[in-house]
């Protein structure tokens, strides 16, 4: 088949990650990319895997009109058997123009839980709100990567009877590190003392509460327990204010380490004794899986799909509850102390994942959908 991807850009991010692996991953298919508003970090990581990349400037009030043009153009030229779109503005933008053009087989994909609307700007509620309209006759399915995405939108007006559940897969093979380079990193940050390493993988963003982090950090501080916090992800660096005065503000100058984004995810992971997910709002948490697949057991916020992936490998707590956080982290931790059970631990997070969420099944349940 011929699978044309509409998606709003190609910036670092949780849709354009599982579009990437999707593409990278999926044999059968020939798969082409649109990028409504420019290239991004996936942009030439598509290239370098054969994909086909149109990247228009939709954002742009100089270039819509043109580039509205462009798009029309290319879905006619390309002639594909699906178009699947991807995030609010190109479920609205490319799957009305597939329509208009006489494409059924138009599928939108949404990756957001629902539950931060008010967070957004006013263009992207007003096309939240579109897509409801939308929803009843642009999309053959509504594909979502969170069943607990699913009653916020339909409470919005999106058609429930559209939506179909597939959860996001993961390569296993990426998560295999050295157990060399595991140990160097180990040996930096714990400097031969009998502590963990804890971490956290996310940008600075509210929707990640950072602050709840930080202050369940505090807690255990408080409470004379030892430990290093690894933050690492967009904004989590040493020039930014903002994360550099909330943790000098809670006394973690010398617990936290800032360390900015990082390519090599899956050895970081490993670095982590134990992942911490604070966020407030969330649809299918992709470092959880991560972390797991890493062999790093995690403590998470009862956000979006969180219980479902961590299931009974790890701990959920509920968000914006510092107290609860902290007192989750202190049982992991006390449980580290124990290499027997801590394996024990780390074998069944990755067999979890391993079981569960590969990326196999993922494109199998995509083409499933799409042949429907």
């Amino acid at each position: 088949m011929r699978i044309l991807h509409i998606i709003t850009g190609l910036d670092d991010g949780g849709s354009e990650n599982v579009l990437y692996r999707l593409c990278k991953s999926d044999s059968l298919d020939q798969h082409y990319v649109i990028s409504l508003t420019g290239s991004g970090k996936y942009n030439e990581m598509l290239k370098q895997i054969g994909v086909q990349v149109y990247t228009l400037q939709l954002n742009s009030i100089f270039t819509f009109f043109f580039d509205f043009i462009r798009l029309t153009y290319i879905i006619h030229k390309l002639k594909p058997d699906v178009i699947q779109c991807w995030m609010y503005h190109a479920n609205v933008i490319g799957g009305a123009v597939a329509r208009l053009l006489g494409y059924k087989s138009v599928f939108w994909s949404i990756r957001n839980s629902g539950k931060n609307f008010c967070v957004f700007h006013f263009f992207t509620k007003l096309t939240i709100k579109i897509g409801a309209l939308f929803s009843s006759f642009i999309p053959y399915r509504i594909i979502t990567c969170s069943l607990a995405a699913i009653d916020p939108h339909v409470s919005i007006g999106y058609e429930r009877r559209k939506f179909v559940f597939i959860p996001n897969g993961y390569d296993i093979t990426r998560f295999q590190v050295s157990n060399v380079q595991v140990k160097q990193y180990k040996a930096i940050y714990s400097r031969g003392s009998f502590f963990p390493i804890l971490g956290m993988v996310a940008r600075l963003d509210p929707s990640k509460d950072h602050e709840n982090l930080i202050q369940a950090l505090f807690l255990l501080k408080k409470e004379n327990i030892q430990f290093k916090t690894l933050l690492i992800g967009n904004g989590l660096s040493n020039e930014n204010h903002f994360i550099v005065n909330l943790i000098d503000q809670f006394h973690l100058r010398g617990d936290v380490i800032l360390l900015g984004p990082q390519s090599d995810i899956s050895l970081w992971m490993q670095v982590m004794d134990i992942h911490v997910l604070s966020s407030s709002a969330e649809a299918f948490p992709n470092v959880l899986a991560e972390a797991m697949l890493s062999g790093t057991p995690c403590v998470a916020t009862d956000v979006g799909d969180a219980k479902f992936i961590v299931g009974d490998t790890g701990w959920v707590v509920p968000p914006k509850n510092p107290s609860a956080l902290a007192e989750a982290i202190m049982v992991a931790i006390e449980e580290w102390k124990d290499p027997q059970k801590w394996s024990l631990r780390r074998e069944s997070a990755r067999k979890r994942i391993m079981d569960n969420y590969t990326i196999d099944k993922m494109i199998t349940s995509y083409r499933r959908i799409w042949m429907s």
